[in-house]
Parts: structure tokens; sequence; C-alpha cells
């Protein structure tokens, strides 16, 4: 198992701080996380959650066989099997945001949820109403409560804290720089070690080259379109991708997000027409098998055209296409080369598509220049989100490599991060180079300026830095 000892230092010296705060109703505020259904589904599916639980009457719950994403009507996973104190169990789960869903979809009532064998939901914490589920024929189903935290989505949907320096700043620049040092690098390897067990969990159940592939799709996604790029991933596994040829894999990734109509064929540039009717011979006969997914909904206001869904869905599509050369470059349990970064900034950089190598849309006109298909920020995304974290797991020393990551572009939130705690340090600007220290920086925002309510007149931070040596 992986874990840095001082990964394990910052999960005290935060725990600490805010459980001990957590007492004063003044303090912080309970804000239950706002996760949609898809989401949870999708985390779920992935593994993010593990595969061992205790239900909420105390069982020993332990998922053998994820079974299948249902895309039809119906529960949410069939063919599932499932071990309770031991007794093994087959049939389909149900995944919820609350517990209470199951009456208000009218589950209790519809013979087609009968076979469930597992109820499993987000919401409603411990001290939460008892809630029985139970199935048409009056069968009572275990329930499982998910651990949120485990996906980080606590603080998700409150505000920005304001871009103002907190009163932490001013305990910072007390720190002596050894000291300071100290607790971005074990923020950092916190955050680290959260994202390489979330890859071990879901490479125990599908495999590392699926959770590498869902890995990338979600961070080609472009923040507000994460989730559908994750779930198309997950609804199209790589081994089936794979296994086609090359138009249809893209014909599949696109017609399934709902990207090709034929009504637009004839209005599309020149250009693109060849493309898109190509497209469409493949997708109209895979319709029926692989109709557009349910549920994702893809976010196009104000995107810019580099980040645009169309284009990041082409590069995924194009990293498909050289996907065993790719493999072949990253790091292994048995084989990680000490220039493995470098050459996959190489190899990204340069791969190239005939189409998305000059297009940002399906429907824009070409581009005069050529264009990246995997620019810069995206390559340090998937490196230092995706890559790295697997890296790391496999070998614990890949953390010296990590430290020498080049940061990315500093957008707002981790300018506001900077702003509230580093205030006006003397040393700022080179505490934001690299990219561990700005992922420390954000762990810090997202533990502390995050969670507090009292717009930094009660955050536990300041105080707690006392006791960090």
């Amino acid at each position: 198992m992986f874990l840095f000892d001082s990964a394990h230092s910052y999960r005290l010296f935060r725990d600490h701080a805010l459980n001990r705060v957590r007492d004063s109703p003044s303090s912080f505020a309970s804000f239950p996380p706002r996760t949609s259904e898809l989401e949870l589904q999708s985390h779920w599916f992935s593994g993010a959650f593990g595969n061992e639980f205790v239900s909420t009457c105390g069982q020993t719950v332990r998922i053998t066989r994820f079974g299948e994403w249902n895309r039809l009507g119906g529960p949410d996973f069939k063919h599932t099997a499932v071990e309770i104190d031991g007794k093994q169990l087959t049939g389909a789960i149900e995944l919820d945001p609350e517990p209470e869903d199951w009456e208000r979809h009218g589950h209790s009532t519809n013979p087609a949820f009968d076979n469930v064998v597992l109820h499993v939901f987000g919401g409603g914490g411990p001290s939460a109403r008892r809630f029985f589920t139970r199935t048409s024929d009056h069968r009572n189903v275990v329930q499982v409560r998910l651990d949120l935290d485990l996906v980080n989505t606590h603080g998700r949907d409150r505000p920005p804290a304001r871009a103002i320096h907190g009163r932490c700043s001013h305990r910072i620049q007390e720190l002596e720089g050894v000291a300071l040092e100290s607790l971005l690098q074990s923020a950092a390897r916190h955050r680290l070690d959260h994202k390489a067990r979330r890859f071990a969990r879901s490479a125990q159940i599908h495999g590392w080259d699926q959770a590498i592939f869902e890995g990338i799709a979600e961070a080609l996604g472009y923040h507000p379109n994460q989730l559908p790029m994750r779930v198309l991933a997950q609804r199209h596994p790589l081994k089936d991708l794979l296994g086609q040829p090359a138009l249809r894999r893209e014909a599949t990734l696109f017609g399934s997000a709902g990207f090709l109509d034929a009504a637009g064929h004839d209005t599309a540039r020149p250009a693109t027409r060849s493309y898109l009717r190509n497209l469409w011979e493949e997708w109209w006969r895979l319709r029926d098998s692989a109709s557009v997914l349910p549920g994702i909904r893809w976010s196009m206001n104000g995107i810019r055209p580099l980040n645009h869904p169309h284009r990041r869905l082409g590069a995924l599509a194009t990293l498909l296409s050289v996907w065993p050369d790719f493999r072949s470059i990253l790091p292994t349990p048995n084989q990680t080369s000490a220039d493995w970064p470098r050459r996959i900034i190489t190899f990204l950089s340069t791969t190239q598509h005939p189409q998305w190598s000059r297009h940002y849309t399906l429907s824009s006109a070409p581009s005069p220049s050529p264009l990246a298909i995997f620019g810069k920020e995206r390559i340090h995304d998937i490196l230092g989100n995706v890559l790295f974290p697997v890296a790391v797991h496999h070998d614990p020393g890949q953390w010296s490599a990590y430290e020498r990551l080049a940061g990315g572009k500093i957008n707002e939130k981790l300018e506001r991060a900077a702003t509230r705690i580093l205030g006006a340090h003397a040393n700022k600007a080179n505490y934001v180079k690299p990219y561990y220290r700005q992922q420390a920086l954000l762990q810090i925002y997202d533990d502390f300026c995050l969670e507090d309510t009292t717009h930094c007149v009660n955050c536990p931070f300041p105080e707690q830095l006392r006791q960090w040596t």
C-alpha cells in the first residue's frame, strides 16, 4: 500500500484542526455534498469507493463483480455479484444520491427492481433517520452508505473564498523556510497519495490500463466536462475500443457523446463534410448497440476553442490510435525508466491527427496553422493528475521526479489560494513555480479555506500552524 509518512503527518494535522472546530457550530456549518447521481455512479463503477464495505446494519459487504452499467430502464448495475457476511448473492445494484430516492423513484413498487441485492447511496449521514429499502415482494435490501470523502466531494459546490490575505498568511511568513517547505511537501504528498489510492482502487477492479484511460479522459475534459469524458470512457472500455478499426472507434465516441447529426452533414464545411460522412456511415450501424449515452450533458458556453468537447474527444480518439506506443512508455510495477516524463511530453506533443490537427470543432473552418492535439497545459495535467500518481504508486522513489515537474498555468483558483495562504510572502513567486507546491496550496485551500464559513475569522488553520514543526 502506498503511503508517505509526511502525507500522513499532514492528514493528522488537518483532521485534528477540523475535528476540533466542527464541534462549534459557529465555526463551520455542515453542508451536505451535492453530488449528482451520474457522478456517484461513475465514481462507484470506477472503484473509487473500493469494494469492501460495512452495511448500515453492520454486515460485511464485498463486491466481487461490479457487473454492467445499465443504459436502459431498471437498476443501475446488472449482473453483479455481492458477498454479504460470507454469503454470495447475484443480481443488481441500485445507487442513489439519497436513501429516500428508492421510494421517490417508485422502485419499491416496480418488479424490475425485485432482483436488487444491494442499495447504495451517498447521502444521509450516520445520524440521519433510518430508512429501509424494500422491494415490491416485501424483501428487505441491504444498504451501504458511501464515504464521499474518498472522492473529495466536500466543498465542491461552495463559493470560492475571497481573494484576500488570510489570517494564516501572517503565520506562514513567520515559519522558517524549512518548516514551510515541510508543510507544502506534506500537503502535496497527501494530495498525490489520495490520487494514487484512487487509481489503485480502480485498477484493482478494471485493470491499470482502464484506470489510466479513464483518468486521461477526465483530464482532457477541462473542468466543466470532466464527468462526461470519464463516463464516456467507462461506458466504452479501452479493451472494446482497441478492438475496433480506427474510424469505428471515433464514430463510437462522437456518436455516443451525441455529436453526430446526419441533418448537419450537407451544411458542414467542405473540409469537414467528408470526415463527418465517414463517421456517420459507421455510426448508423452502431446506434442500436451503442446509443447516445443518457445523462451526459456537455458544457459549451464560455469554452475556448482549444477546450471545446469536440476537440478534447478528438484528442482521446487520437491517443487510442497510438495507444500501444504510448503504453510502452508508461511506468509499470516492474519497470520505471528515469526519463519517462520527458518521453511522454515528447510523444504527446508530436502526436497528430488528419482532422484534429487542423480543426477546433466538427463545424469549424480549418486552422491556417497546425494545432497541437495535446497542448502544454494538458500534458502537464495528464502527468500531474494521472501518470505521476500511478508512477509513485508503483515506485515511491518517483517523488523526486514529481518534485522537478514544472508548474502549470496559474489559474484563478490557484491565484486565490496563493493570495490567501502566502499573502505578501517575499518568496511567493518562487513558491508557486513547482507543480507540487501548486498542488499543496490547492490542498490547503480545499481543506481549510473552502471549509470555513466565517470569512477567515474562525478558521483553525492559523492557530494549527503553531503545531507544525
